[in-house]
């Protein structure tokens, strides 16, 4: 008996243990052992469903015929297969060679099993119930699902409550309505009222991911259109919210005829224009064609490696910040589509508006966007 530890199924072999708020039980009874305490002179164990019952009044607990268990260990390595399976006891089966007892089943996977192999399935553990404290300015909600309140601290009070709600009752401490209520008054508080958060609207004018040349790099490959890591140009914006499609240009003959959502894609990081210049008397020199680094990093890396090289002289790097261009606006759609590069929509729109054949058209675009 004093043996038992946290974790260990035990059976009672006596009516009547201890009563405490979640009840109490008698002989045959199965529990796991939550804690064990020693308290008024005797030991007492604390079960997971919140019973109790002094230790003396226990023993290990080994299956019963009609129980049913669960395959928690496997001592043989050839039914550690079987860990997991759960199966109810039909009978006592044989003794191994070392004299332990094993149990089987219709459904026991075959085997026989012995007590340390197993455990007892016992019914859910009953939550613990809450208990409410009623507080002075708060709202609450009633037994049918009313919000009432605001609560408020009476002065002076009798066996009805300190508390009262003007238009409804007095209340006891817990929520109930003082003096009247077994627990079952539609105007019992039971809990306290939280507002829902209002529902956000939504934004069908929400910022776009990307625009119309934007560069954006694929994250998902798709055989014979996109290849993961590669980059691809925005050719035409048409979506905007979840689930939209965008379009982006397959290579510089044209762009793809179905939308993709935009979640293929995200915004390539801009690479920088960086040089470096060799600097006299604070004015920079760079040569008549300087290499340009893509990253920062890079041209710094070259800045030192010729500072090291040219002793005496000063390198310094230079990054391309900002650049200005207006676009040239054409006096017709197809030749803006072809100036941005997208030839098969210009071929079709310059179709669409002139009536010229296809090979017409394809002509009119290339000679156009030479």
């Amino acid at each position: 008996m004093g043996e038992f530890k946290k974790g260990d199924f035990v059976r009672r072999t006596s009516n009547g243990s201890l009563t405490s708020t979640f009840g109490s039980h008698d002989k045959g009874f199965v529990g796991q052992i939550d804690d064990i305490v020693y308290r008024g002179g005797t030991t007492d164990i604390i079960f997971t469903n919140g019973h109790e019952g002094i230790i003396t009044e226990y023993e290990p607990w080994q299956p019963r015929v009609g129980e049913r268990v669960r395959v928690v260990r496997a001592e043989l390595s050839h039914k550690a297969d079987r860990i997991g399976l759960e199966f109810n006891v039909t009978h006592e089966s044989y003794k191994v060679c070392n004299g332990v007892q094993t149990w089987g089943g219709d459904n026991a996977g075959g085997c026989v099993w012995r007590a340390d192999e197993l455990e007892p399935i016992l019914a859910a553990t009953p939550k613990k119930p809450t208990t409410l404290k009623i507080e002075a300015g708060r709202f609450y909600k009633t037994r049918d699902g009313r919000k009432v309140g605001p609560v408020r601290l009476k002065a002076t009070h009798g066996s009805d409550g300190p508390y009262r709600i003007d238009g409804l009752w007095n209340y006891l401490e817990n929520g109930l309505v003082g003096s009247i209520s077994n627990g079952d008054h539609k105007d019992d508080l039971i809990a306290e009222w939280i507002d829902k958060p209002a529902a956000k609207p939504s934004n069908d004018n929400a910022k776009p991911n990307f625009k119309v040349g934007d560069r954006v790099k694929c994250l998902k490959s798709c055989p014979g259109q996109f290849t993961a890591g590669k980059e691809y140009v925005v050719s035409a914006d048409h979506f905007g919210r979840k689930y939209e499609s965008v379009k982006v240009k397959v290579d510089d003959a044209g762009s793809t005829e179905n939308g993709w959502l935009p979640e293929f894609f995200e915004l390539s990081k801009p690479k920088t224009t960086t040089i470096v210049a060799l600097i006299e008397n604070g004015q920079p020199k760079p040569s008549s064609t300087p290499h340009v680094h893509t990253s920062t990093s890079a041209a710094e890396k070259e800045a030192k490696r010729l500072a090291a090289k040219f002793k005496g002289q000063q390198f310094g790097v230079f990054t391309l910040t900002a650049t200005h261009k207006e676009e040239r606006v054409y006096e017709h759609k197809w030749q803006n589509m072809a100036a941005l590069g997208l030839k098969i929509d210009a071929i079709k729109e310059l179709r669409a508006v002139a009536g010229l054949d296809l090979l017409s058209a394809k002509r009119a675009v290339e000679a156009f966007a030479a």
